[in-house]
């Protein structure tokens, strides 16, 4: 099929940074609002955990913050988009089931998920410290 813009076509590598960049600073996004709810989730009881205490709390957003600085920077992508998929799909079903931890509909995390999922599949882009050798 014919491209209707077949000159700019070389700024696909360009498009996968900004999905990429976008996708960490929503990783911040999504952990400032959690952090600052923190106190309603260790009160509630959660599957598997129970009550979870709020260091483990602090504890599990440092480590998707670091998952967020990760996509920014272009370093582990791959890896760290599906860690950040993972995340994205509990954050989705726990809207749904706790609808007062999250400030974000279902539907964002949902689409996050899918971000995070397509840069597993094509790598991290343009200006990125793991670019393909």
């Amino acid at each position: 099929m014919l491209s209707l813009f077949p000159h700019i076509l070389f700024l696909a590598p360009l498009a996968i940074t900004v999905l990429r960049v976008v996708l960490g600073i929503y990783v911040f996004f999504v952990v400032k609002d959690v952090l600052a709810k923190r106190g309603a989730i260790s009160h509630a009881r959660l599957p598997l955990v129970g009550h979870a205490p709020e260091w483990m709390i602090v504890g599990s957003l440092s480590v998707f913050a670091g998952i967020g600085g990760l996509l920014i920077v272009g370093a582990w992508t791959q890896a760290a988009a599906l860690i950040a998929a993972a995340g994205f799909l509990k954050l989705a079903i726990f809207s749904r089931i706790y609808p007062s931890f999250t400030s974000y509909p279902q539907s964002l995390y949902i689409l996050l998920c899918v971000v995070a999922l397509t840069l597993v599949f094509t790598g991290a882009g343009a200006l990125a410290i793991d670019l393909p050798l």
